[in-house]
């Protein structure tokens, strides 16, 4: 889903680019915006888990079998 930033406050040093082109477009009373495709969600969280998780079922499992020995 592309984003739409206002061309009057953008500050940036590079251009936003929708598909790998600057595009321009008019909303509503002739504002002009940038179309752009926006940053790939970063999916920290998720890589954090997924590389966290067995290191934390592994000390799980010998929390329990030293409580239950």
């Amino acid at each position: 889903t592309p984003w739409y930033v206002p061309v009057a406050g953008y500050t940036g040093t590079r251009k936003p680019a929708y598909k790998g082109k600057v595009t321009v477009v008019y909303g509503k009373n002739g504002v002009r915006y940038f179309k752009t495709d926006g940053k790939a969600a970063q999916h920290t969280l998720q890589h954090a888990a997924d590389q966290d998780l067995p290191k934390a079922e592994k000390h799980l499992a010998e929390m329990l079998k030293r409580r239950t020995s």
